[in-house]
C-alpha cells in the first residue's frame, strides 16, 4: 500500500514520455468528442425541461441564467469540435494536451457555476462531482496534469461556495463532501492511472521484444549483416518487383581468398574480427537500397537492385580494390576477395540466378582469385 502512493512507482521513463502523451492524447481526443456530443444533448433537454416544468420557487432571473449557461456549454462543446479534425493533425503533443485541458477548465467551470446555482435550491453537488470523477476515471493524464486539472476545479468549487455564502462561514456537510469526492477522485485517478501505465510498459515490452527476436532472426549474430534466410526472402521480394516493373537487378556472391589460412595461421578469433570489418566495409560501399548478406562462412552476397551487370561489375571492383588495400586488424598480409556476378533474367527462378552468381565466383576462384566476374 505504501509503495502505492509513491508518485516515482508510477512515473514514465523519460524516453517513453513523448509516446505516451502522444497516445493519452489520441485516447482522450476520442474520450472529449463523446463528451462534447453527450454535453450538447444533455443541454438541449436541460433547457427543454426548464422552459417546459421550471421548478415552483425559481424565479425568471434563475430560468434566464440557467438557460444562458447550459447554452454557453453548447456553444464551448461546438467550439471545440469544430477544429478537432486539425488539432489531432498538429505533431505537436503539448499542444494537443493543453487543447484538451483547455476545453476540460471551460467546461469545469461552466458544470460548476451550475453547481452554484443548484446549491441555491438544495445541497445538490452532481454536476461538480459527475466532471470530477470523470476527468479522474474516463481520461488518462500524468500525474501533474491531473493535479492542475482537478486543482483548478477544487479552487473554483471553493469560491463558488464563498461567493454563495456572502464571505460567512460555509454550510459545513458541503464543505466535506467537497473535499471527500476531491480525495475520492484522487484515490481512483491513482489506481486508474497505475493500471493504464502498466498496460502501456508490457505492451511497449512486448513490442521491443517482438522487435528483438525479428532483429535476431534476420540478421547475423557475428556481423550483423541480414542473414541467410532473410537473403531469400529479399531475393523472392526483388524479384517479384523486377518482373513486375521489367527493371533488372543483380547479385553479388563474394568470398575471401584462403580464408582457411587465416584461422589456422592467426586464430579463429582474429578471422571473425576480419569478417565483421569486411562487413563493415561491404555496408560503407553500397547504395541504401542495397543490401548485403553472409551466407555462410566467408562467403557474402550482395542484392542491388535496379542495377545492370555492367554497374554491377563496376561497384564489385571498387569494393575488390578496397578490401585489398585494407589493413585488417591481427592480419600482416593482405586479404582479398574473389566477386561473382549474375543479372536477372525474364523467368529465371531465385535458385538459378544464385547458381549463375556461384558459378561466376567459382570462375573466379579457378582463375587466380582475387578478381570480379560478371555476366
Amino acid at each position: 500500500m505504501k509503495r502505492f502512493f509513491k508518485i516515482h512507482s508510477l512515473e514514465i521513463p523519460e524516453y517513453l514520455q513523448d509516446s505516451c502523451r502522444e497516445e493519452q492524447n489520441v485516447y482522450n481526443f476520442r474520450q472529449i468528442r463523446s463528451l462534447a456530443m453527450f454535453l450538447i444533448l444533455i443541454s438541449f433537454v436541460y433547457i427543454g425541461q426548464i422552459e417546459l416544468f421550471p421548478l415552483v420557487d425559481m424565479d425568471d432571473s434563475f430560468i434566464r441564467t440557467y438557460i444562458v449557461l447550459f447554452s454557453s456549454i453548447i456553444g464551448i462543446c461546438l467550439i471545440y469540435l469544430l477544429p478537432f479534425a486539425f488539432i489531432v493533425k498538429i505533431k505537436s503533443e503539448s499542444v494537443k494536451k493543453y487543447f484538451l485541458l483547455s476545453f476540460l477548465s471551460l467546461i469545469a467551470a461552466g458544470m460548476i457555476l451550475l453547481t452554484y446555482l443548484d446549491l441555491h435550491f438544495s445541497s445538490d453537488l452532481s454536476a461538480f462531482i459527475i466532471v470530477l470523477m470523470y476527468s479522474c476515471s474516463i481520461l488518462w493524464f500524468f500525474p501533474r496534469d491531473y493535479a492542475l486539472l482537478s486543482g483548478g476545479y477544487l479552487l473554483l468549487m471553493i469560491i463558488s461556495l464563498l461567493v454563495l455564502n456572502e464571505g460567512e462561514s460555509c454550510d459545513v456537510s458541503i464543505v466535506v463532501q467537497v473535499f471527500v469526492f476531491y480525495g475520492l477522485s484522487w484515490i481512483l485517478y491513482l489506481s486508474l492511472y497505475q493500471m493504464r501505465s502498466e498496460n502501456f510498459l508490457n505492451r511497449i515490452h512486448r513490442e521491443e521484444q517482438y522487435r528483438m527476436l525479428e532483429t535476431e532472426s534476420a540478421t547475423d549474430p557475428l556481423t550483423g549483416l541480414y542473414n541467410r534466410r532473410h537473403m531469400k526472402e529479399e531475393l523472392s521480394k526483388e524479384l517479384a518487383r523486377s518482373e513486375r516493373t521489367e527493371s533488372p537487378f543483380c547479385i553479388a556472391a563474394l568470398d575471401v581468398d584462403h580464408f582457411k589460412n587465416v584461422n589456422d595461421r592467426y586464430g579463429h578469433v582474429t578471422g571473425d574480427e576480419v569478417l565483421c570489418e569486411m562487413a563493415v566495409i561491404l555496408r560503407n560501399s553500397i547504395r541504401l537500397s542495397d543490401k548485403v548478406f553472409r551466407f555462410n562462412g566467408e562467403k557474402f552476397v550482395i542484392l542491388l537492385p535496379e542495377t545492370t551487370s555492367s554497374a554491377a561489375c563496376i561497384l564489385g571492383e571498387r569494393i575488390r580494390t578496397t578490401i585489398e588495400s585494407f589493413s585488417f586488424s591481427g592480419v600482416r598480409k593482405p586479404i582479398t576477395i574473389s566477386i561473382g556476378i549474375s543479372q536477372s533474367q525474364k523467368g529465371l527462378s531465385m535458385d538459378l540466378l544464385m547458381t549463375k552468381a556461384d558459378k561466376r565466383l567459382l570462375l573466379a576462384k579457378t582463375s587466380g582469385r582475387n578478381r570480379v566476374i560478371c555476366d
